[in-house]
């Protein structure tokens, strides 16, 4: 795991947010550097196999999709494409931002899941 840290943290996270946060960047390498090979493994797994995109489309509640503008891992594209499925779905992309966005934007991911929640109260109201 060693040596996918570091690689693994640079795909994570844009390069000046890298730049501008070494101690967090350090603890992010260390959790993946912490991580069992075969939780790993198990994680890889479930992922490649991963398809929802037809079965998102059952989802009716209010919802919104963030996506990272320079997410290697999950585009702005693929972030879209789940948005068209969801009917009254938003996406928002954060520009910058990589694939982690509680750690590189977190005041704007929170206004977002704010939003979210409001959208969901205001739809409930009688």
């Amino acid at each position: 795991m060693q040596g996918l840290a570091g690689p693994t943290v640079q795909r994570w996270f844009t390069p000046a947010f890298f730049a501008a946060e070494p101690a967090l960047m350090a603890n992010v390498a260390k959790m993946i550097t912490n991580t069992s090979m075969t939780g790993y493994e198990a994680c890889v797994s479930a992922i490649c196999g991963l398809d929802l995109i037809d079965a998102i489309s059952g989802i009716h509640v209010p919802t919104g999709f963030v996506a990272g503008a320079q997410d290697g891992a999950a585009s702005v594209a693929d972030m879209q494409a789940m948005a068209d499925r969801v009917a009254g779905s938003r996406l928002a992309v954060f520009d910058p931002c990589g694939h982690i966005s509680s750690l590189e934007q977190p005041a704007r991911l929170a206004s977002e899941l704010a939003d979210i929640v409001a959208r969901a109260q205001a739809r409930d109201k009688p």
